[in-house]
């Protein structure tokens, strides 16, 4: 990820929540990769213009890389 672009995302915000629920893990015993499924509520207020309110369902993929799960995309 471009960490400039997304450091410039976010300070275009005053403030943002985000909200997983519903998760479902899928994950094999011994498995290097899961998918994570979850709804998403996410409110944004920006420095200017009105809040922003968005609800999605988002599929996350992770993959093991030692003792640590990354995330390798997010739907």
């Amino acid at each position: 990820m471009d960490r400039a672009r997304i450091q410039a995302a976010f300070d275009e915000f005053r403030s943002q929540t985000v909200t997983l629920d519903q998760m479902r893990i899928e994950v094999a015993p011994g498995a290097t990769r899961a998918t994570v499924r979850v709804h998403e509520r996410r409110v944004a207020v920006p420095r200017v213009g009105s809040e922003q309110r968005l609800e999605a369902n988002r599929t996350i993929a992770l993959q093991k890389e030692r003792d640590t799960w990354v995330i390798t995309a997010l739907q």
